[in-house]
């Protein structure tokens, strides 16, 4: 499967990725015709989009001349701009998901090849190990003090999904599966991910206990990437009529509604990240130190500047990658929603 990014840096996704195979033609809907952004990191040979919160801030990687994976965050306001991420002593760092009171989670190989979950909040980094995952461990998606990845207790085995509340981890299995893969997670609790079935790649919806597949009809694969909190769905696919296997992006409002495919400049491209939200809650006290800045330095009324830009609307935020004259870019793509969403809860956690 070619242009899949960041999802698939860590090497247990290779054992996802290789039973895609080809089948019926794809009948995703039109694809999303609304302005985007490009990103791309100054100097950089490739850029990934990979993670949003509703104050618009984006998480992702970019690759240096020589080939290396820098993790960065990319901040709105005349304030903002990028932000090289790099955990200490590391050869190649991924930055996932960003919550929306600002701690970024993704992953990292040390310098024996070996690869580590991290957190990063304000300027403490963490690492996450899932215990005994010789093969390694990737977070990709938080909300709050909870994240989700996958992991692998070897390089020859299948990968398992994991949910991680900061002291204890869960196993998230899809029954019936070979390998499965948690990449989002909203504050309602409801999880995204893809898992393997021997055949194909299917996503799915996590919600209490109870499993739903997410297929864009037709698709030889697809793979849900981030959930935002009223439920819309974002992630990729690839047209089974494709030999090359080249991936496109999706959204859906929800998990009921048929995909609608997001190319963005052009493809490959995947739609990894989705937020909502009018740019972010002035009273986060979280969010704010004493001072009168962000966590990340910057004015308070950068964030009033933002939620200016928006003109005060909510907005369905989408960040991903795509491809244009043979270049990975990462995007940023704003949709109006109409309504409160799609599959809200009130059971927001923490």
């Amino acid at each position: 499967m070619t242009g899949l990014g960041r999802r698939t840096c860590g090497r247990f996704w290779a054992l996802i990725l290789s039973v895609v195979a080809l089948g019926l033609a794809s009948s995703a809907s039109g694809a999303l015709a609304f302005p985007y952004t490009l990103l791309d990191f100054p100097g950089a040979t490739l850029t990934e989009a990979n993670g949003i919160n509703s104050s618009g801030a984006i998480v992702g990687d970019y690759w240096d001349g020589a080939g290396t994976s820098h993790g960065f965050l990319w901040l709105p306001g005349k304030n903002g701009g990028f932000r090289t991420i790099d955990f200490p002593g590391a050869t190649w760092t991924v930055a996932a998901g960003i919550s929306d009171s600002g701690r970024i989670v993704g992953w990292y190989f040390d310098e024996a090849g070996l690869e580590h979950g991290f957190q990063l909040d304000g300027n403490v980094y963490t690492t996450i190990d899932f215990p005994g995952a010789a093969g390694g461990t990737a977070p990709s998606g938080i909300s709050g003090k909870r994240s989700v990845g996958a992991y692998a207790l070897s390089d020859s085995t299948g990968s398992a999904g994991f949910l991680w509340d900061g002291q204890s981890f869960t196993t998230i299995d899809v029954p019936g599966s070979t390998s499965t893969a948690a990449f989002g997670i909203d504050s309602p609790g409801r999880i995204v991910g893809a898992y393997a079935d021997g055949t194909e790649v299917h996503g799915f919806l996590l919600k209490g206990s109870s499993f739903t597949t997410i297929d864009v009809p037709g698709a030889a694969g697809t793979a849900a990437f981030g959930i935002s909190n009223p439920g819309g769905i974002v992630g990729l696919y690839v047209k089974a009529a494709d030999s090359l296997g080249i991936s496109h992006g999706f959204f859906t409002p929800d998990a009921r509604t048929t995909p609608t495919t997001i190319d963005a400049c052009g493809v490959p491209a995947s739609a990894n990240g989705i937020a909502e939200g009018t740019g972010g809650d002035h009273n986060d006290h979280d969010w704010r130190d004493w001072q009168g800045h962000d966590r990340y330095g910057r004015d308070r009324h950068d964030w009033h500047d933002w939620h200016e830009w928006n003109g005060g609307r909510i907005h369905v935020r989408i960040v991903g990658s795509c491809t244009e004259s043979g270049k990975t870019y990462g995007f940023l793509l704003l949709v109006p929603r109409t309504g409160n969403g799609g599959d809200h809860d009130d059971d927001h956690g923490h």
